[in-house]
């Protein structure tokens, strides 16, 4: 990747940390493609690969302010992020287990313990999903429809705007003004700590 574009990359990571919304959506429309292409080939799911890549961005607005450029360039940060989402999915989606024997104690309470910590990570992505989507939906109509279209399904602004039957410019602008008010309805997710979404 030239310097200058990662240069560029981090200096919309600052201005996210700012609290810049306009920033957030700048960088989700440079890399949210090859993002969700990355967590399709480990999950093999369009619909799990979207709830990623929103995933993914949302943590960056909240943690933007922990990125390093010394420790590593933006682009890795968000591959690893997805990656870390794409383990939560396949443990979340662990539906079968292998039966402990019947006279092992240790294997019994092994499986118990991994059906906890399935069971509590599945609820945290759900609480976190339904919390995004609930502001999603507070979004002016044109504005939910255009985001959600990008957001969840990963199309391009060239895209939406054929599939809408409206202009380019017109596609970018309700997304802009889609994720400046996503800023605003989801302030208190930039203050939260969670180790999930440490760096």
């Amino acid at each position: 990747m030239p310097h200058d574009l990662e240069h560029d990359q981090e200096a919309l990571v600052r201005r996210i940390a700012d609290g810049d919304g306009g920033a957030l959506r700048e960088l989700y429309d440079r890399l949210c493609r090859p993002l969700y292409l990355m967590a399709f080939k480990v999950l093999s799911s369009r619909t799990e690969s979207e709830e990623v890549v929103q995933d993914v961005f949302v943590s960056v607005w909240k943690h933007a302010h922990k990125f390093d450029s010394e420790r590593s360039k933006v682009f890795t940060w968000l591959s690893m992020l997805v990656r870390n989402r794409c383990i939560d999915k396949m443990r979340a989606n662990r539906c079968r287990l292998p039966a402990a024997q019947p006279d092992s104690t240790e294997s019994k309470y092994a499986t118990q313990q991994i059906h906890m910590t399935t069971a509590a990570d599945e609820l945290q992505a759900r609480e976190r999903a339904q919390h995004i989507r609930k502001a999603i939906h507070q979004l002016p109509p044109e504005q939910r429809e255009a985001i959600t279209m990008a957001f969840f399904k990963g199309m391009t602004h060239s895209q939406i705007a054929e599939s809408l039957g409206i202009s380019l410019g017109t596609t970018k602008s309700r997304i802009r003004y889609g994720f400046e008010r996503l800023s605003k309805l989801l302030p208190e997710e930039r203050a939260r700590s969670e180790p999930h979404d440490a760096l």
